[in-house]
């Protein structure tokens, strides 16, 4: 038997934050699970992503010096309908990730996204959390808060927004 403080390497994770350099984190097990998965779709839909930019590369024709043409062909149809369905599937898989305190920031700032963009937007989704009994979020500080984070200037997750995302996931698991 474990006691609670044994940790398996697959549940320490090692991160680099923008803002806290270099740290090291105790994870759950299903945070480390939740990790897991996430990292093998994102994997994939980089592979399928590769894989249609190639593609795409190759129905590019040069005519001369000033004029070129794109001809389309089935295969690369077929690699781009692969890598939009990749993309669905990451977007998904933060979705359907549980908020916790633990789940690293990189991964937490994508699952609001997913969640912002599910709901309709910043304002819909502020007026969930509010509705909730969630921290007072704006709309405005929201998106500007998540278009920093996007640019790699938003440093640590607030506070506000992780407990936000747990409460949000406590109300939705109450509900089912």
């Amino acid at each position: 038997m474990t006691t609670p403080t044994t940790e398996t390497k697959a549940q320490r994770k090692t991160f680099e934050g923008p803002s806290a350099g270099t740290a090291t984190m105790s994870l759950t097990p299903g945070t480390a699970s939740q990790l897991q998965r996430i990292a093998t779709i994102v994997a994939k839909s980089g592979e399928a992503g590769e894989a249609a930019r190639i593609a795409v590369a190759v129905c590019n024709h040069r005519i001369s010096d000033t004029a070129g043409a794109f001809i389309p062909t089935p295969e690369m149809e077929d690699a781009v309908r692969q890598a939009e369905a990749a993309a669905h599937a990451v977007n998904e898989v933060y979705l359907d990730t549980l908020a916790t305190p633990d789940l690293p920031d990189d991964i937490l700032i994508e699952v609001l996204r997913v969640r912002v963009l599910e709901q309709g937007g910043c304002d819909k989704w502020c007026a969930k959390i509010r509705s909730l009994g969630g921290p007072r979020i704006t709309a405005r500080w929201l998106f500007r808060y998540h278009h920093n984070h996007m640019l790699g200037m938003g440093g640590r997750i607030d506070p506000r927004v992780r407990r936000a995302l747990i409460l949000e996931d406590a109300h939705t698991r109450n509900i089912r």
